[in-house]
């Protein structure tokens, strides 16, 4: 009987090694930030919003893969934002101890207007009249 339960408790071992490995998964966001990698351009100001209790910022995360609307002075997990000029389009944040600065980037996409004073044709919009239950089909053109 014992060599019954060594031989099982063999089996078993590798099943309880297999299960720690499952902790450190590399796609869990709420792991910290592997080593070597620079902080500072992985994070982006994606957005500028006003809200009632005043400017938020939308800072993303490119190693996380996650973003955060904060405020100036509002600790925000691995960043607070020191100061911010919208004018500007631009924050200073403070993350862990190092002082980054960020800018809102450009879009890419631009709004295009009638140049000059070039007429801008309205067109006639008629709608396909639908043929009511009970009413014949329109005869099909040869060939069809």
């Amino acid at each position: 009987m014992t060599a019954r339960f060594a031989a099982l408790l063999a089996l078993a071992a590798p099943l309880c090694a297999a299960s720690e490995l499952a902790v450190g998964s590399p796609f869990d966001s709420s792991q910290a930030v592997p080593a070597g990698i620079v902080r500072g351009e992985s994070l982006e100001l994606r957005g500028i919003m006003p809200s009632a209790d005043g400017m938020r910022y939308c800072v993303f995360d490119t190693l996380r893969n996650s973003s955060t609307w904060a405020a100036v002075s509002e600790p925000s997990g691995s960043f607070v934002i020191r100061s911010a000029d919208p004018a500007v389009e631009e924050v200073t944040l403070d993350e862990s101890g190092r002082i980054v600065t960020l800018r809102l980037r450009k879009s890419k996409v631009a709004v295009l207007t009638p140049e000059g004073n070039a007429p801008i044709h309205a067109i006639a919009y008629e709608p396909m009249s639908r043929r009511q239950p009970g009413e014949p089909r329109a005869p099909k053109a040869a060939g069809e």
